[in-house]
């Protein structure tokens, strides 16, 4: 081999080993790139388990305090108060307790200072129960043979036969109060009344006389009926739903919130036929909501809406969390003119800056939210999507109507 045939090779040699240098370096940060993406779906899957499993603790990631603080109230915080003295009336007995002692433990004698009033409160032994009796006049017709019978406020007119015996109202409340408001399983609830009233009565008591509350003709069912009608007439509704199951089948738990009110429905269907049934189709207000197709139906174009910037968010981010490189600048431009959307309207409903000044940067910052969902063609196909479907809602108002609604 020749001189220049050998720096001929040795060049060819030192050119290919800066492409393997640059092939190797561009392999590291794919690797990198990669080790992040997997340590980033390893944390979303552990949290899926974590859900899927319904554990008592599904906000622990398994990392201890230092120094954990002891239960209770922590010392020099929070405020302190000693239980207070009962009525003298309320106690319904006062016994007086002398001391054995007669002479001090030092060969004193001791003398009489007083008494100190002190009480326990408890149960009593046997729970008092009230029962009423009615005796009900019954009168017959001497021609036709037709009854009739007397007529008090608390005394059902169907209440005769089996039926002549029943609860009152507030044993009633009780259990429901014991299950519905403080978490009791509705077959413990009658072991537990049982142990503080002496009382007993069986769960299939407490199901059919919660069904007959939630009727129409219940009282639940007609302040429920009453509070919905109400939501109707409200300046601003907020609306989302969440999984629930009727008989084991699946459901949907819808609620509407305004300023005074909130309302839950159940229902085995998430159409705009269940949302029609309190936002009506010439609803006057602004609806709060997020980006279900229920909302999206013809019948409720009428309806001005306000599309939960969060819940945006949230969507802009499951697709960026897919992509890499310059792929993710459309979502992270569009999640950061949705969060100084938010954070303006909280400002000015803290008070924090005027009307005058809210409108001012709200509409600079529509104008950049409107340019940002100009329609044009992207490369992506899930930008794309959600460049269409944003877009859409955009046009409509549905995006930064807040902005609108302040005027």
């Amino acid at each position: 081999m020749s001189k220049s045939e050998l720096i001929a090779l040795v060049l060819a040699q030192g050119e290919q080993i800066k492409a393997q240098a640059k092939q190797i370096k561009a392999q590291s940060e794919q690797i990198k790139t990669q080790a992040e993406r997997i340590k980033t779906l390893e944390s979303r899957v552990e949290e899926l388990e974590r859900k899927a499993a319904k554990t008592a603790t599904p906000f622990s990631k398994k990392k201890k305090k230092s120094s954990p603080k002891g239960p209770g109230r922590q010392a020099g915080k929070g405020r302190f108060e000693m239980r207070k003295a009962p009525l003298l009336e309320e106690m319904s007995e006062i016994q007086e307790v002398y001391s054995d002692e007669m002479v001090c433990a030092c060969g004193g004698e001791l003398d009489h200072e007083g008494f100190e009033l002190v009480s326990v409160t408890d149960i009593a032994a046997i729970p008092k129960v009230e029962v009423r009796g009615y005796r009900i006049e019954i009168k017959c017709c001497k021609c036709c043979k037709k009854r009739y019978r007397g007529r008090h406020r608390d005394v059902g007119e169907d209440q005769y036969g089996a039926t002549a015996h029943r609860f009152g109202p507030r044993i009633l409340s009780e259990a429901h109060s014991l299950h519905y408001n403080h978490g009791i399983t509705q077959r413990k609830v009658p072991a537990v009344l049982k142990e503080l009233t002496g009382i007993y009565i069986t769960q299939g008591l407490l199901a059919q006389n919660a069904v007959k509350q939630g009727g129409e003709l219940g009282n639940v069912g007609k302040a429920a009926a009453a509070i919905g009608g109400s939501i109707a007439h409200s300046q601003r509704v907020h609306t989302d739903d969440t999984g629930w199951a009727i008989g084991g089948n699946g459901a949907f738990l819808m609620g509407f919130e305004s300023e005074h009110e909130v309302f839950y429905q159940i229902r085995r269907q998430h159409r705009n036929e269940e949302v029609r049934e309190v936002i009506p189709s010439d609803y006057q207000g602004v609806m709060n909501t997020d980006r279900g197709k229920s909302y999206d139906a013809t019948e409720l174009l009428g309806v001005k809406q306000q599309k939960c910037l969060s819940h945006i968010q949230r969507n802009l981010t499951d697709v960026e969390e897919t992509k890499m490189g310059k792929v993710k600048w459309f979502t992270a431009e569009l999640k950061r003119l949705l969060r100084a959307a938010n954070e303006l309207w909280h400002e000015q409903q803290d008070k924090k800056i005027s009307l005058e000044e809210y409108l001012a940067k709200g509409v600079k910052l529509n104008k950049q939210i409107t340019c940002h969902l100009r329609d044009r063609t992207l490369k992506d196909a899930d930008n794309q999507r959600m460049l269409n479907q944003l877009g859409a809602h955009h046009d409509r108002g549905n995006i930064s109507y807040q902005i609108h609604f302040a005027t």
